[in-house]
């Protein structure tokens, strides 16, 4: 089991690595999610991950993504919507929002400050 920090919503894990073998990692940890995937990214593009968050999103599942301002975003993701919502999965924040992030912060507060600064796409 990775470290992680246990929040009132289950655990949360932060990932940094570029690497194949992690991606796949990154993929089966969004199947294996019981209630919610929320993610901030600099840029989403891979179509494994998009597929997998929008079975999560079909699922009735509570599936967030932040990018900033000016990312490449697939036109499957900027579509996607929450089933049982019916709230959009993208959300948009200007670089100097996701720049703030973590200055100080538990990674549980930096995720709550991300969402709710940001406006759907």
């Amino acid at each position: 089991i990775l470290p992680g920090y246990l929040t009132d919503n289950g655990m949360m894990q932060i990932r940094f690595n570029p690497q194949e073998r992690l991606g796949k990692e990154f993929i089966d940890e969004i199947y294996r999610a019981r209630s919610s995937v929320w993610i901030i990214t600099d840029q989403i593009t891979n179509e494994f991950v998009i597929n997998a968050l929008e079975y999560k999103a079909q699922a009735g599942f509570d599936v967030r993504v932040v990018v900033r301002t000016g990312s490449v975003i697939p036109e499957q993701l900027r579509n996607m919507t929450n089933t049982l919502t019916n709230e959009p999965v993208l959300r948009v924040a200007p670089p100097e929002l996701l720049a703030e992030i973590g200055h100080g912060q538990d990674p549980p507060d930096m995720v709550r400050h991300t969402f709710s600064g940001v406006s759907p796409r």
